[in-house]
């Protein structure tokens, strides 16, 4: 008949075994997948969650902070609006982060990984080249017939000429496919920061439409 000793010594080394084998499959516990990563980081895009982007983005929240990315297209102070004007501006942001994805293909090369994702949202390009031409061509008619350029004025008619174009898109017709890339960092993956093209695929094309309209000015400009 075994001894007592023996049985516990057995049942010790038994239970420190059990307890090794449970740390090393916790060690081996996959992380989250370039893919989810992706997939969590344009949800919390989607919903300005900042908290949530800064577990799985690499760069500054600034990048894809919508109120931030509003005020350098359109050169306005978002927190220097009226509340009504605030309010518009409120729901243009929602429009922005209402952008359509789907995720493609992943390939991993050891510690980087690119994730393919087609981006659909609204026309916000066009939106704000049909805005800003009719808002370009009210200031110029409103100095060439001797009236004064007021900015608080200017910026309320560019925010309801935005209004008013966007109200006439009603359908997500900009889609473009973007390669979203990835760090592996102490064993999780991050997203890099965003290129210009995929900050501009959120946005339907703002950004390279505010870029190009920028760039006729200054051409303008030169010729003058």
């Amino acid at each position: 008949m075994p001894t007592v000793k023996p049985v516990v010594k057995n049942a010790a080394f038994a239970l420190l075994a059990a307890l090794v084998v449970v740390v090393a499959l916790a060690g081996c516990a996959s992380a989250p997948s370039p893919s989810t990563v992706a997939k969590e980081t344009l949800d919390a895009i989607k919903a300005q969650d900042f908290e949530k982007m800064k577990s799985h983005y690499a760069g500054s929240v600034d990048d894809v902070s919508i109120s931030s990315l509003a005020g350098n297209v359109s050169g306005f102070d978002v927190s220097s609006l009226s509340e009504e004007d605030g309010a518009m501006v409120k729901e243009l942001i929602g429009v922005m982060t209402s952008f359509d994805y789907e995720l493609g293909t992943e390939a991993i090369n050891g510690d980087t990984a690119t994730v393919d994702a087609t981006i659909s949202t609204y026309d916000l390009g066009t939106v704000f080249s049909e805005a800003m031409g009719d808002y370009f061509t009210d200031v110029v008619t409103n100095v060439l017939s001797g009236g004064s350029i007021d900015e608080a004025e200017m910026k309320e008619q560019f925010i309801a000429k935005f209004k008013e174009k966007l109200a006439q898109h009603t359908e997500k017709t900009h889609t473009e496919k973007v390669t979203l890339n990835l760090t592996k960092t102490d064993g999780e993956w991050k997203m890099d920061s965003f290129d210009e093209q995929t900050v501009d695929a959120f946005m339907g094309g703002l950004i390279s439409s505010a870029k190009s309209f920028t760039d006729q000015l200054e051409s303008l400009g030169s010729a003058l």
